[in-house]
């Protein structure tokens, strides 16, 4: 067993009981080892921009410059990391979920089939182990098991893309509740069977749609977001019932939360970042519950979600749609479903004309969301496929010259004169 002696601990959690009982357990398991601590619990993180230019214009080199990105060489050259996590309305908090989106300069855009999945190349011949530690934000009830079962589902799944060994721990100011490894398969939580719950828009409703990419109008969730607007203003929905928010603009999210109440029916289209919503959208979620605490009126508004990918195969979202139902449940919202297409990369790149068939599920899924208050799990259903490779496209990666498959991204990084660099390390001691 290889010995342990660099420990890094990022704190997110502002707690300082979970501070000092998470640095004296880890203390007391490895004597020996070095420790390097940063607090970024009190410090707003910069969100992830999806620039891609730690892929294609600094190879492995974030563009931000923040605390967070003077922990970069601590993470790798470490022999375990351990995220100090906090947890808010059922996930990760917004500067959580944002820390993990900045491991993005991490992986490498290539893609290989890995246990018959795609997942990004290694740019780092050897992960840390990647320990979460997760803990309740001040203020927030008990954990329910379906929030816990979520959380950990998730660790799983980075781990398993970082192809990192690790633990999960669950705390509160008192001690380690429960220990597991990461290694063990964890399976997304299967979503409930949705209620017939029809509940037409009327002419006195507002719906608002939320773009939830944090490459806000130069994205292809803004051309999803204009297509599912459109089948609303099909079925007679008018302009002023439609407010639309890009999540990028983080100034904004107070103003909008603050009237998140006053509003009928809600729909977030968002990518998948680093397997779950981008942490924008995280943020946003919080500052609901912060804004509207004590305004909600009792009301349950109706929230739908689209999630999607570059990754070919549906089933990489499902981590993602167990936390987005989780945070209806645990907020008492009415969830009005969770739509899900991979293979989306390229979709800003492609000629309308061959966009067609995906434009006009939209225009549909609109349509019967106007009708009916809630997204069609028959159109849902085919939007999902494939959910996972099919065997001819695992034979395309098998057959097809590795540049053929990767040809975007090399572009780019040839147009910005770094192929050479493309696997750059530059964290690595």
């Amino acid at each position: 067993m290889k010995q342990i002696k660099n420990i890094t601990i990022l704190h997110l959690n502002p707690n300082n009981q979970i501070k000092a009982q998470l640095e004296s357990n880890y203390k007391a398991s490895y004597p020996e080892a070095i420790f390097e601590i940063y607090d970024l619990s009190e410090y707003n993180i910069k969100n992830c921009i999806g620039c891609w230019n730690c892929w294609v214009k600094t190879p492995g080199r974030c563009v931000h410059r923040d605390k967070l990105s003077e922990c970069y060489f601590a993470i790798i050259n470490s022999d375990i990391c351990v995220f100090s996590h906090e947890v808010k309305n059922g996930f990760l908090s917004g500067n959580s979920k944002t820390c993990m989106d900045r491991l993005i300069p991490l992986f490498h855009p290539h893609i290989k089939i890995v246990n018959n999945e795609m997942m990004h190349y290694e740019r780092y011949a050897s992960m840390p182990q990647m320990h979460y530690a997760y803990s309740l934000a001040p203020n927030e009830k008990e954990l329910a098991q379906r929030e816990i079962n979520c959380l950990e589902g998730y660790f799983f799944r980075c781990n398993e893309h970082f192809r990192a060994k690790g633990m999960m721990h669950q705390l509160n100011a008192d001690s380690i509740i429960s220990s597991k490894d990461t290694m063990t398969r964890i399976s997304p939580i299967i979503p409930e069977k949705m209620k017939n719950m029809s509940s037409p828009i009327s002419s006195s409703s507002k719906i608002a749609i939320y773009n939830g990419s944090p490459r806000s109008t130069a994205s292809n969730t803004t051309l999803l977001v204009e297509q599912f607007k459109k089948g609303l203003l099909i079925e007679g929905i008018l302009e002023e019932q439609i407010e639309v928010h890009n999540l990028s603009q983080i100034s904004k999210h107070e103003e909008i939360a603050s009237k998140f109440y006053d509003v009928d029916y809600h729909m977030f289209i968002m990518p998948l970042y680093v397997h779950s919503m981008p942490g924008i959208v995280k943020h946003f979620i919080d500052a609901v519950e912060s804004k509207t605490s004590d305004n909600k009126n009792n009301i349950s508004p109706k929230v739908g979600f689209f999630v999607q990918s570059g990754f070919k195969e549906g089933y990489q979202s499902f981590y993602c749609r167990a936390a987005l139902e989780t945070i209806c449940i645990h907020n008492d919202w009415i969830y009005s479903g969770c739509g899900i297409k991979g293979g989306m990369e390229g979709l800003r790149l492609t000629p309308e004309k061959a966009n067609a068939k995906i434009y006009s599920a939209f225009n549909q899924l609109g349509s019967y969301f106007a009708k009916n208050g809630y997204l069609s799990s028959d159109i849902l259903d085919e939007l999902i496929k494939p959910v996972h490779l099919t065997k001819s496209l695992k034979l395309a990666f098998t057959l097809l010259p590795n540049k053929l498959i990767q040809l975007y991204w090399d572009s780019q990084m040839k147009k910005n004169k770094v192929i050479e660099q493309s696997y750059a390390q530059p964290y690595k001691k």
